[in-house]
C-alpha cells in the first residue's frame, strides 16, 4: 500500500526533478522548439508515484527472488548448497510423499535430523542450502513427516537470520 509520509515525498521529489528534465529535453528535440515549463512539470508530478512504486516493487522481487528447477538426484547430491532451488519440485509435486523411507533414503540421502513426534510418527529434516533471503540469509531445509516408514508430508522450511 502506499502511504503519503513524509519520506515517500522526499523519494518523489527526488525522482521527479530528473524527471521533468528528462520529459522536458524529450519534448524540445521532438516538436524542435522550446516548451513551457507546466506540461514536463506536471507529467514528472504525476509519473513519478507510479516511477517510485514501481522501482519499489521490483526492487522487493529482486531481493526475495527464489530459484526453482526440476528435482535432480545427481544435482541434490553434488550441490549441498543449492538443493533450495528444487524444493518446489520436491514438495509441490509431491514426489516424496508415499514413498517408504528406503526409497526416500536412496533418492535423498539419510536426513540431516530425525524428531520423534506422537503415535509412532516422526519427522525427518534436510539441509537445503542457504540462499534467497532478501536483506539477510535465509536458511532453507526440507522436512518429512513420517508414519508406519511412508512419507505422509513434505515441507520446504525458511528460516531467516
Amino acid at each position: 500500500m502506499y502511504a503519503l509520509t513524509p519520506a515517500n515525498i522526499i523519494g518523489q521529489l527526488l525522482l521527479a526533478l530528473p524527471l521533468f528534465f528528462v520529459i522536458w529535453w524529450t519534448m524540445n528535440r521532438v516538436t524542435r522548439k522550446r516548451n513551457s515549463f507546466l506540461i514536463p512539470a506536471v507529467a514528472a508530478l504525476l509519473l513519478s508515484p507510479l516511477l517510485l512504486i514501481g522501482l519499489t516493487r521490483l526492487f522487493m522481487v529482486g531481493i526475495t527472488y527464489e530459484p526453482s528447477r526440476a528435482f535432480s538426484e545427481a544435482s541434490w547430491q553434488n550441490n549441498p548448497d543449492s538443493r533450495y532451488h528444487m524444493a518446489g519440485n520436491l514438495v509441490n509435486d509431491g514426489l516424496l510423499v508415499g514413498k517408504d523411507t528406503m526409497a526416500v533414503k536412496e533418492l535423498i540421502g539419510d536426513p540431516f535430523f530425525r524428531r520423534d513426534m506422537q503415535n509412532g510418527t516422526f519427522q525427518w529434516e534436510y539441509k537445503m542450502g542457504e540462499g534467497a533471503g532478501g536483506m539477510g540469509a535465509q536458511y532453507h531445509f526440507l522436512l518429512l513427516t513420517v508414519n508406519k516408514n511412508k512419507v505422509t508430508e513434505a515441507f520446504h522450511s525458511r528460516m531467516k537470520d
